[in-house]
């Protein structure tokens, strides 16, 4: 799961909804939490639910959203402490995706690290597959689709024919399929092609300290 630096609030909001377009501006228009391409069809996201005291205007509190991440998660979380956060954690090292098309929590989490992973898991259903999800809920099918393109792309590049095309072409066709996990897995090995994927996902957070090792944020829990 793509980890997300939103920054400060751009703005004061009248309505939550406002805020959809900044927070597409910031951090790409992709679901914060199965990492589906939303666009105009996006919903935004109240973290620690309103049902269950969340901020309603807060920047802090907003997360751009697909209707079925949002639906699915609804407001059954009752805080933000037993889950893990695209905006506060490195999800990107808690996560898994395989060929499978589900996603794990990696098995070098700790016990806590872990629970927290599984619950974001449950809360928004972003493993379900096809057995399990409803006839609307496409997120499976989508990331099926969005790893089938990953690998031809792969086995393109792989050929080692018109590279610097390619080079070109592999992290436009990364942007606008979405699940950037799949492509950062896919192409695990390709340093190269990884930054230049990277770099079409705005505000992906990767900072490291001066020896190297992930800067921890605020109130995270990995």
């Amino acid at each position: 799961m793509r980890a997300v630096d939103k920054g400060v609030a751009p703005r004061a909001y009248l309505n939550y909804t406002d805020a959809k377009p900044d927070l597409f501006d910031r951090i790409g228009p992709y679901c914060a939490y199965c990492e589906m391409p939303v666009r105009d069809l996006g919903y935004v996201d109240h973290v620690h639910p309103l049902a269950n005291g969340g901020q309603r205007l807060a920047w802090e509190n907003l997360l751009p959203s697909c209707f079925f991440c949002n639906r699915v998660k609804w407001n059954r979380n009752t805080d933000r402490s037993q889950h893990l956060w695209p905006d506060i954690d490195n999800t990107d090292l808690a996560f898994e995706y395989g060929k499978a098309y589900i996603v794990r929590p990696i098995r070098t989490l700790t016990r806590a690290q872990n629970q927290a992973a599984n619950n974001l898991i449950q809360l928004t259903g972003i493993s379900r597959t096809a057995a399990n999800s409803t006839r609307k809920d496409r997120r499976w099918k989508n990331r099926q689709e969005a790893w089938r393109k990953a690998e031809a792309m792969y086995a393109a590049w792989q050929t080692q024919q018109n590279r610097p095309g390619l080079l070109i072409a592999i992290p436009e066709i990364a942007e606008s399929t979405g699940f950037f996990s799949i492509w950062m897995s896919v192409f695990k090995d390709e340093t190269n092609l990884r930054d230049a994927i990277r770099r079409k996902f705005p505000n992906t957070f990767e900072q490291s300290d001066s020896n190297g090792k992930r800067v921890k944020r605020l109130h995270a829990l990995i």
